[in-house]
Formats: C-alpha cells, structure tokens, sequence
C-alpha cells in the first residue's frame, strides 16, 4: 500500500525560497528541502531535472532553458562545473566552467564545436579565450592569436563563418561581407549567456 510519504514525495509541490516566487518541484524532500532527485520549473520556464543537496542543484543534471539550450552535467551549489552547453542553434561546447563568484558559469578549458563541424579547443581567463586552437573538420589547425581577431568564414557558402573577437568575451557566427559582419547571425557574449 502506499504511505502518505510515497504519496507526497511523488506529487507536486509549491515551495516558498529566499530570493524566488513559488517554484513547481516534483521529487524527493528531506525537511521540506529538495535532496535526492527531482525536477524544479521556474516561473521564467527554465527546468531543472537531476540530483539535489541541501536545496541545491548538485551532482548529475540538466537545466534547460526555454529556447532549446540546456547545461548538462555535474553541479555544485546550482552551478556547472562541467558538461556541455547546448545552444539552441546547434553550436556546443563541452569542458570546465570557471568556478570563482565574479565569474561564474564562464567557460575555463574545453571545446567549441559549430554547426559546421569546426571546432576552438582553448582555455579562457574572465570568459575571454586565453589560448588554443581552431581546428577544421577537414584538420587544419589555426593558433589562437589573443592579438587578433580570428575569422573562419566562406564566401562559397554565402559569405557565413565565425568571429572570435580579441579580448572581448564575444563570438560571431553568422552572415559576413568582405570581412564585416553582415545579415542574420547569433553573437554570444559574456559565455554562455
């Protein structure tokens, strides 16, 4: 027979935090906490499912956002630590994430893969990339100069590629003409948001 606790870990609950409006989570509690396994909707729609500690996103998990992106992979104290961001565009990256407070949930060391197939393997200081390469899916490799402006783009696909700009926090992918950006295209600053 089921006890009221069966009962109640499996139905949905309405909990009041510090900070955050009533939240939907379906999963175990230990006083009142989240701990165990469950899944939290926010109110902007984002969704957390995977392991939870002392009312924290902490171990294996996934937080996907309402466009399509998700972070998977291990948390601690609700931040990344590492796994795979997956854009919504198709653009991934899989690696660390810096773990100090001023710049949490930047990229540390790991690698960029685009729709394309190519790929920045590096390391980045303050979410801006240290060192590294741009590898192409055919395997030539480009060093990363923190000097220059790194452009991958060809014209015989209508003038499409990638920008990652020197000692900024920004990458372009999108459409270029003569060696501007030009048309429809996604800038990512501040890795990852």
């Amino acid at each position: 027979s089921t006890t009221s606790h069966d009962y109640y870990k499996l139905m949905y609950h309405l909990i009041k935090l510090t900070g955050l409006d009533n939240e939907l989570y379906k999963g175990d509690l230990v006083d009142g906490k989240r701990e165990g396994f469950g899944t939290q909707i926010f109110p902007n729609g984002y969704k957390y499912t995977g392991e939870w500690k002392k009312n924290h996103a902490h171990g294996k998990g996934r937080l996907e956002y309402t466009d399509g992106t998700y972070y998977e992979g291990e948390y601690n104290k609700n931040r990344i630590q590492e796994g795979v961001i997956s854009y919504f565009n198709g653009i991934r990256f899989a690696g660390k994430f810096c773990l100090d407070e001023r710049n949490k949930d930047k990229l540390l060391e790991g690698t960029i893969v685009f729709r394309n197939g190519n790929m920045f393997k590096g390391t980045w200081g303050n979410g801006i990339p240290k060192s590294g390469s741009y590898v192409t899916k055919n395997g030539a490799i480009k060093p990363y100069d923190k000097d220059d402006d790194f452009f991958d783009y060809d014209d015989t696909e209508g003038g499409h590629g990638k920008q990652i700009m020197a000692n900024t926090e920004d990458i372009y992918e999108g459409g270029f003409k003569e060696a501007k950006q030009e048309g429809p295209g996604f800038l990512f600053s501040s890795y990852p948001h």
